[in-house]
């Protein structure tokens, strides 16, 4: 007697790809010019990417100001860390280079409120 396999179960990581939002609805337009000032400050230390990860109602982004050359380098990995309010609840959680995120906010109105996502992604891996 042979068994038919069941229905598939979707790939979660495609799951949270399309789950994730395109735009990001701040408090006060004051918080997104915050950000572009973070961000245009962060240029100046390094040209990587920024960590956006958005929980509920509160957007965290996060830099790198320091790191470490190698594993075994004496310099400390140092993470710059900015919180801003979010008008709708979010979910997300993605890297993308600063000069998509600085080039978006370049051609906003200040009074906006709304930040779309870049749709290209860095790829950020940890240790194998």
């Amino acid at each position: 007697m042979t068994s038919t396999p069941g229905p598939r179960s979707p790939d979660p990581s495609s799951a949270r790809a399309s789950e994730e939002p395109r735009e990001l609805h701040f408090a006060e337009a004051v918080a997104l010019q915050d950000l572009h000032t973070y961000i245009r400050r962060a240029r100046r230390i390094q040209e990587q990417g920024v960590r956006l990860q958005a929980v509920g109602t509160v957007l965290a982004a996060w830099v790198p100001v320091m790191t470490p050359s190698s594993l075994v380098g004496r310099l400390p990995a140092v993470l710059g860390l900015r919180t801003m309010a979010l008008t709708r609840s979010s979910r997300a959680d993605v890297t993308v280079e600063l000069s998509a995120i600085t080039e978006r906010l370049a051609r906003m109105n200040p009074a906006e409120t709304v930040l779309p996502l870049p749709p290209s992604r860095l790829s950020v891996r940890g240790p194998p």
